[in-house]
C-alpha cells in the first residue's frame, strides 16, 4: 500500500464469479476436526454480521470494477504491518458505505441497505428485497447480475413458474443468464433446485411430500421442469429421500441415502443410476471432490482393525463406480490436518503438504505441524504451532510466511478467493484486498 492517493484509484478490471468455497455447506464438521488446543483466537472462519456486510461491499468492488469509498485508519499501527508485510502486493483499502450515489457522475455504484449479493454457480446476482409478515419473510423485488462496471437488471423470465408434485402446488420466479438459473420467492415443497439449464428450457430439481401432521418427509424425486410449457416431469421415483450434489458440469447428481447408509451418482444424460460404494455411506457434501469430468475424491468407508480404526480416501470413476486409487491416515510420517483434504509430512528437514485431490504439493522448510486456515483454488493458508502463518500457491510451488502480531489475532480475519487470486483481511472495521496473482518466495517479515 502506497499513500491515500493510491488507496483511492478505480479498479477497472472486471471480474465475473466470486470463489464458492466463501461459502461452506457446512461449519461443524470441520470443527470436530480440529486440534481443541489450537489457538482459538483466531476467528477466520467465523461470519459476523458485519463481516458479511463488509465482504458484500468488497465483493462489489471486485466484481463491478469500481471505485470505493475510502475511510481513514481506525488502527495505523495495523495498517503499518499490513504495508510491511505484504509491501509485493497491491493492496486495497475498501469499507462499506450505505450513501446511495449516482454512479454516472462519480463512477461509484454502492448497494442500498435492502440489497444482497447471492452466491450462483458462476454468476453472481445481485438482490433487492423487503420483508413481509410477522416471521419477516424475506421476497425478492429486483434480481442483478454484473455486466461490465454497471448492474444489469434481469427481467423475469415470465411472472411465475407454477407446478404441481403429489397433489401439492409449488411456484417460483427466476431469471436465467449464460445457462444458470436464479430462482427467488420459493413457494412449495421444493428441496434443491440444480443450477443447469439444459437446452435453454429445461432444469432438473427436487420435490419432497411431507405428512402436515408430524412434518415428516414421505416422499422425494428429482424432476425435469419445462420452463417454457411449464410441463413437470418425474425422472426419478418416490425414494430419494437424501442430500444431493450436483457435479461442476452440471451432468451428474450425487444422491445421498443417508438412512440406508450409501450414495449414487445419477446420470442426467443417460437417466442411469449407479451405486457408489467407494463413497462412505456418512460422507458429508464437503467430503467429496469433483476433480474433473466423471471423476471425484471422497471419504471412503473406515477399516476396522482388532486394535484400531483408519479413514480411507477413494479415487473414483463415476461411470464404473470403481475405485482408481485410494489413501488411507495409517502411515506414522503422514498426517491429516484439521481439513481431510490435506496431508503433510516432514521430509528432509521440510515440510510437504500436499491436495488429496488435486495432487498439488508444496516443500516448507522449518514447519513441523499444519492447521488449515481457509483454502480456495490453487491457494491455502495455513499457520504453525510456532504463531507463523504461511500463504501458499500449491500450483506453481510458492508461498510467504508472515507473522500476525497477537495483539492483532483476535480481531482479524482472513478469507481467499482462489478464482479472484486475492485475499480479504479484516481487522475490526477496516477490510484491505490483496493481490496474491504474483506471489514471492520465502520473503520474511521486516523486524
Amino acid at each position: 500500500m502506497k499513500d491515500n492517493k493510491d488507496e483511492e484509484k478505480t479498479l477497472f478490471q472486471a471480474i465475473d464469479a466470486v470463489d464458492d468455497k466463501f461459502l461452506m455447506e457446512t461449519l461443524k464438521d470441520m470443527e470436530k476436526r480440529k486440534n481443541q488446543n489450537h489457538k482459538q483466537q483466531l476467528k477466520f472462519k467465523q461470519m459476523t454480521p458485519m463481516v458479511k456486510a463488509a465482504t458484500i461491499a468488497l465483493i462489489c468492488f471486485l466484481t463491478l470494477g469500481i471505485s470505493v469509498s475510502v475511510a481513514a485508519a481506525t488502527s495505523k499501527t495495523f495498517r503499518q504491518w499490513i504495508q510491511k508485510t505484504f509491501m509485493s502486493q497491491t493492496i486495497y483499502k475498501v469499507t462499506q458505505t450505505k450513501d446511495v450515489s449516482d454512479h454516472k457522475k462519480n463512477q461509484k455504484i454502492v448497494l442500498k441497505d435492502n440489497m444482497e449479493i447471492k452466491q450462483g454457480h458462476n454468476q453472481s446476482f445481485i438482490c433487492q428485497y423487503h420483508y413481509e409478515g410477522k416471521y419477516d419473510v424475506e421476497v425478492t423485488d429486483k434480481v442483478y447480475t454484473i455486466e461490465g462496471n454497471h448492474l444489469k437488471e434481469l427481467k423475469p423470465e415470465k411472472k411465475w413458474f407454477h407446478g404441481i408434485y403429489n397433489g401439492r402446488k409449488f411456484s417460483f420466479q427466476y431469471a436465467v443468464i449464460r445457462g444458470e438459473i436464479y430462482v427467488y420467492n420459493v413457494k412449495g415443497n421444493i428441496s434443491d433446485i440444480f443450477w443447469k439449464v439444459w437446452d435453454e428450457d429445461t432444469i432438473y430439481v427436487s420435490l419432497y411430500h411431507m405428512n402436515k401432521k408430524d412434518d415428516i418427509i414421505q416422499k422425494e424425486c428429482i424432476a425435469k421442469l419445462n420452463l417454457k410449457t411449464g410441463k413437470v416431469t418425474k425422472i426419478t421415483d418416490d425414494t430419494k429421500i437424501c442430500n444431493m450434489e450436483m457435479s461442476p458440469d452440471g451432468e451428474w447428481i450425487l444422491l445421498n441415502y443417508r438412512s440406508k447408509g450409501y450414495w449414487s451418482a445419477l446420470n442426467l444424460k443417460t437417466g442411469k443410476e449407479t451405486k457408489q460404494p467407494g463413497i462412505s455411506g456418512y460422507a458429508h457434501n464437503e467430503e467429496i471432490c469433483f476433480i474433473g469430468k466423471d471423476k471425484i475424491v471422497a471419504m471412503g468407508n473406515p477399516v476396522m482393525t482388532k486394535n484400531s480404526e483408519y479413514n480411507v480416501w477413494n479415487k473414483i470413476n463415476l461411470k464404473t463406480a470403481k475405485a482408481t486409487k485410494q489413501w488411507d491416515d495409517r502411515s506414522k510420517e503422514e498426517q491429516y490436518s484439521n481439513n481431510e483434504w490435506y496431508v503433510y509430512k516432514e521430509k528432509k528437514g521440510k515440510l510437504h503438504l500436499k491436495h488429496l485431490a488435486y495432487e498439488t504439493s508444496i516443500d516448507i522448510p522449518d514447519v513441523k505441524t499444519v492447521h488449515i486456515i481457509d483454502d480456495a483454488g490453487d491457494y491455502v493458508l495455513f499457520d504453525d504451532d510456532q504463531g507463523n502463518d504461511y500463504l501458499c500457491n500449491l500450483r506453481n510451488k510458492t508461498y510467504k510466511k508472515f507473522i500476525l502480531p497477537k495483539k492483532f489475532r483476535d480481531d482479524t480475519q482472513m478469507y481467499l478467493a482462489g478464482k479472484e487470486k486475492k485475499m480479504l483481511v479484516q481487522h475490526g472495521k477496516e477490510i484491505y484486498l490483496i493481490d496474491i496473482s504474483d506471489m514471492y518466495k520465502n520473503i520474511q517479515p521486516r523486524k
